[in-house]
């Protein structure tokens, strides 16, 4: 008489080994993603400090050449919040007149890009 025997398929995976492999590959994912957003967000930053620069430049050659606040009542610097104020410094004898600015972007309030420049007599 002929045994029969079940026949046992040991060539794929057991589910525990792809239940491992899926996790493994979920937290990489998430790590990729975050890494991704922060670069971005890096870029981004940057970016807003390349135009809050240029934008200091133009303000100091208006405010050195043109004289008053710089062409702030143009409206040129939008969408960007402009402050300055007034500062009188004491050195020695005279105190020297600064006006302090202060450029933020709308779209990103909490980073300020400040400059100060010194009134010329």
């Amino acid at each position: 008489m002929e045994e029969t025997r079940l026949k046992t398929f040991n060539d794929g995976f057991s589910l525990l080994e792809v239940v491992v492999a899926m996790a493994v590959a979920v937290v990489l994912v998430f790590a990729v993603s975050a890494t991704l957003t922060t670069v971005l967000r890096g870029e981004e930053t940057a970016e807003w400090l390349r135009q809050g620069a240029l934008h200091i430049r133009t303000i100091q050659a208006r405010f050195y050449l043109e004289g008053g606040d710089g062409g702030l009542e143009s409206g040129a610097y939008e969408p960007w919040a402009v402050r300055f104020e007034d500062v009188a410094v004491p050195a020695g004898e005279d105190s020297e007149a600064w006006r302090v600015w202060e450029l933020a972007p709308d779209a990103r309030s909490g980073l300020l890009v400040p400059m100060a420049l010194r009134v010329l007599p």
